[in-house]
């Protein structure tokens, strides 16, 4: 099927790339996870047409094991740019911090 021909695609990137690695340290308390994404731009035949630009998005986690039953974490997504779009009408992705906290029984 020819990429170039969006007649019976619907929404459909020509690339996407994931790509991450998660590390522990400090005898296994802290955890580090790095996450990104990379979409290609996209023509649309959904809902009217249109096109959608490329982006990258990059995602952080952050976590510290307090002790066998409590962990903190830190999160952050989509770092490098501010906003970007998933479909040429779709709701508009922005940058998010996240805390947490997360208890085992």
């Amino acid at each position: 099927m020819d990429y170039r021909d969006t007649s019976s695609k619907g929404f459909s990137p020509k690339h996407k790339v994931n790509l991450g690695f998660k590390l522990k340290t400090l005898a296994d308390k802290l955890s580090f996870r790095f996450l990104t994404h990379y979409v290609s731009e996209t023509n649309s035949t959904v809902t009217g047409g249109g096109e959608t630009k490329g982006y990258v998005m990059a995602d952080l986690w952050l976590g510290y094991q307090i002790n066998s039953m409590v962990e903190v974490s830190v999160s952050g997504y989509n770092l490098f740019r501010d906003v970007h779009t998933e479909t040429p009408e779709g709701d508009v992705i922005d940058r998010r911090i996240l805390g947490s906290v997360r208890i085992k029984f």
